[in-house]
C-alpha cells in the first residue's frame, strides 16, 4: 500500500492545492468526510455542497455537516438550503 497525495486542480490558473487538510463541523467538532454532504455557510448565504464537489469549501465560511445544520437552525429554517429543509 503506498500513500497518495489528494490534489485540487482548482485555484490560481496553472497553480495545484492540496486537499491534505481536515475539514470539521463547527457546530461537533468531528470531520467532514470528503464525499459527505456539507452546509457551507458563507456572506451570500447557505449552500449545500462537499469537499468532492468544490474542493477549494474549506477556503471560506463556515462548515457543518447536514444533519448538525438542521440542529442548530431548524429543519424549516428559510435560509436553509433546499436539500437541508425539512419535507414536512
Amino acid at each position: 500500500m503506498r500513500a497518495v497525495k489528494l490534489i485540487s486542480a482548482r485555484g490560481t490558473l496553472g497553480q495545484l492545492r492540496p486537499m491534505n487538510s481536515l475539514l470539521t463541523c463547527d457546530e461537533c467538532g468531528d470531520v467532514i468526510g470528503v464525499y459527505e454532504p456539507l452546509v457551507l455557510v458563507a456572506d451570500d448565504g447557505a449552500r449545500e455542497t462537499s469537499r468532492a464537489a468544490c474542493p477549494d469549501v474549506a477556503d471560506s465560511g463556515e462548515h457543518y455537516h447536514r444533519a448538525c445544520y438542521v440542529e442548530r437552525v431548524g429543519a424549516g429554517a428559510r435560509d436553509a438550503p433546499v436539500g437541508v429543509r425539512s419535507r414536512y
